[in-house]
C-alpha cells in the first residue's frame, strides 16, 4: 500500500460506507428486510433489527481496498461467513450447515494466518475456538445489546 494514503482516510471511508449501508437497511423501504420477528430460536420479545453485519462487511471491504495487492485469502473465509450468515438471517439454515461453513471459514483464515505447516494440534484447536466464539457472539447478539456492549468493552480495552 502506498504511504500517501493516510489510515484516517481509510477508516473514515469504511465508517461512512458502513453507516450508509445501515441507514439504508433502516429506511422505510428496506426495514421489512432488516427486522427479525420473535421466534423459537430468538431471545427477543419484539421485532429486532437484523442484517447489521451487511454494514460491517461493506465497511471492512472498503477498508481492505488499499491492500488488495497483498495476499488476502482471508477474504474468501470472510465471504463464506458473510454469505452463510446473511442466508441464515433470511431463511433459518440447519445448524450443521452453519457449523460447517463456520469451520471452513475459520480454517481458511487460520491457514492464512499461520500456514499449513503449523503445529497439528494448534490448527484444529484454533479452528474449534473460532467456531465456538462465533456462535457465542451470535448467541449474545440476540440478547438485546449484550453483544454490542461486549464489543465496546473489548475495543475500549
Amino acid at each position: 500500500m502506498s504511504e500517501t494514503i493516510p489510515l484516517l482516510h481509510i477508516a473514515t471511508a469504511a465508517f461512512s460506507v458502513s453507516f450508509v449501508v445501515n441507514l439504508l437497511l433502516g429506511s422505510k423501504w428496506l426495514r421489512h428486510l432488516a427486522t427479525d420477528q420473535p421466534g423459537h430460536r430468538s431471545l427477543h420479545q419484539q421485532a429486532t433489527p437484523r442484517t447489521g453485519g451487511l454494514g460491517i462487511i461493506a465497511g471492512l471491504c472498503c477498508a481492505s481496498l488499499p491492500w488488495l495487492n497483498w495476499p488476502n485469502q482471508w477474504l474468501a473465509g470472510l465471504g463464506l461467513l458473510a454469505i452463510i450468515s446473511i442466508a441464515d438471517d433470511f431463511a433459518s439454515l440447519p445448524a450443521i450447515l452453519r457449523l460447517l461453513a463456520q469451520a471452513a471459514s475459520s480454517a481458511i483464515a487460520t491457514f492464512w494466518l499461520l500456514g499449513a505447516d503449523s503445529d497439528w494440534v494448534l490448527l484444529p484447536a484454533l479452528i474449534l475456538t473460532t467456531v465456538w466464539a462465533t456462535n457465542l457472539y451470535n448467541f449474545m447478539d440476540g440478547a438485546n445489546g449484550l453483544a454490542g456492549g461486549m464489543g465496546m468493552i473489548g475495543f475500549a480495552w
